[in-house]
């Protein structure tokens, strides 16, 4: 079994702030209050994610 793979500093800041961009230019598109904290999930499991490797 191999070690995970861990992710450089930059790429975690890349992908923490391309999924935020999405996320608020979707929220800009469609503001819906009912699916915010379904989106804000999504980001918190996303960064979860990628901090365990």
């Amino acid at each position: 079994m191999t070690a995970p793979r861990r992710h450089t500093p930059e790429a975690s800041a890349r992908f923490f702030l391309a999924t935020l961009d999405g996320l608020t230019m979707q929220h800009l598109a469609l503001p819906d209050a009912t699916t915010e904290p379904a989106r804000l999930q999504a980001l918190l499991s996303a960064i979860a994610a990628l901090a365990r490797g």
